[in-house]
């Protein structure tokens, strides 16, 4: 199960919420956006929980962040601090 953070990023991602607007926030020197939570499916939220982390990126970002973060190739390292990057903008943590 997931967790709304209490902090300036949940703050942001409630706002944004609010009119479904992309979330961005900054990772390796670059912006990427992320959509509000408020948009997520089901099965995205499950990918998040399973670690299904292709799955959840493909769903989330728009595609100019995921054809960049692609484009990266990072290392698994990175790829788990991105994703903890994008949830965190949007506010939430997994279990």
């Amino acid at each position: 199960m997931t967790a709304r953070k209490t902090s300036t990023a949940a703050a942001d991602a409630i706002a944004a919420e609010a009119v479904a607007e992309p979330i961005t926030f900054p990772f390796q020197g670059e912006t990427y956006s992320i959509l509000p939570t408020s948009e997520w499916t089901y099965s995205t939220i499950v990918a998040f929980e399973q670690g299904r982390l292709s799955t959840f990126l493909s769903a989330v970002l728009d595609k100019d962040s995921l054809a960049r973060f692609a484009g990266h190739d990072f290392k698994i390292a990175l790829v788990g601090e991105f994703v903890d990057a994008a949830s965190t903008a949007a506010g939430i943590q997994g279990n």
